[in-house]
């Protein structure tokens, strides 16, 4: 599906002026229909300008509000990828090194993580769990016992959000 938009949007960038925005609207809109996309919203850059600023859909079903260039959709899972890519370009230009502790990029936190290495956010294997909201939480309390345990728990939401922290250094 992602792939059909993003066609669509590159298609949109090389349109003559005789093909103008409505039929890329109508494409759009029927892709939209056929692959049942609530809402997007899309930018085309070319050479650095924004030449096309769209909005489609619904930006919230709950509430019916229609999506605007502004926007801001929940993403979930597919940020794991470019924050990937991202942590391996550092990687292979050595700016990034897998067995650096993660308090060299986070401040203020427990000394039982000072464990807690860059590869570890990287493989999903902090141990820690999806919400370390407030360190006296339950969960917290919990996920900093079992680091200093040694027991790690893959594929949480925890990891990855550090993840992306430490990949923007």
């Amino acid at each position: 599906m992602l792939k059909c938009l993003l066609a669509l949007a590159l298609a949109s960038s090389t349109l003559s002026s005789r093909a103008g925005a409505d039929e890329l609207d109508r494409a759009i809109e029927a892709e939209m229909a056929r692959q049942q996309v609530a809402g997007l919203t899309l930018a085309i850059v070319r050479n650095g300008e924004i030449v096309r600023l769209g909005a489609y859909g619904y930006g919230d079903l709950e509430w019916r509000s229609k999506a605007s260039p502004d926007t801001r959709f929940e993403i979930a899972s597919m940020s794991k990828m470019f924050t990937g890519a991202a942590v391996r370009i550092l990687m292979d230009e050595g700016r990034l090194d897998p067995e650096t502790a993660v308090s060299r990029y986070f401040d203020a936190l427990p000394d039982s993580w000072t464990g807690i290495k860059v590869r570890h956010l990287v493989t999903m294997s902090t141990g820690l769990p999806a919400s370390t909201t407030g360190r006296s939480s339950p969960s917290a309390r919990r996920a900093i016992a079992k680091w200093e345990e040694g027991s790690r728990e893959a594929g949480t939401s925890a990891n990855t959000c550090m993840r992306g922290r430490t990949s923007a250094f």
